[in-house]
């Protein structure tokens, strides 16, 4: 479920992403692409995303400390907005796990 403060309710949404990498021993350069649907019947709401990744990954190769930082902007061919084109919203993100 996705659910933001200025959106009207929750909704169900469904990402898929191929993800490559590219590197030896700890560090990665880290690439993907995917689409993600969401099920809402807002108007104003965008429903077909589809996104890429480019980013770095640090992962131990026998499992521990995983740190991965990535720009991951969406596009849209439902642009809701009054420019003419494409949607595009970009995006970062940051993650700090553990692998196994």
């Amino acid at each position: 479920m996705f659910f933001q403060e200025s959106e009207p309710k929750a909704y169900p949404v469904v990402p898929v992403e191929a993800i490559g990498m590219i590197g030896r021993q700890q560090k990665h350069l880290e690439f993907g692409l995917g689409y993600t649907k969401r099920f809402t019947d807002e108007p104003d709401l965008l429903q077909n995303l589809y996104f890429a990744r480019l980013g770095f990954r640090y992962q131990q190769p026998d499992g521990g400390l995983l740190i991965r930082v990535a720009l991951t902007p969406f596009i849209s061919p439902e642009n809701k907005s009054e420019a003419s084109g494409f949607a595009l919203v970009p995006r970062f993100g940051l993650s700090i796990g553990r692998s196994f």
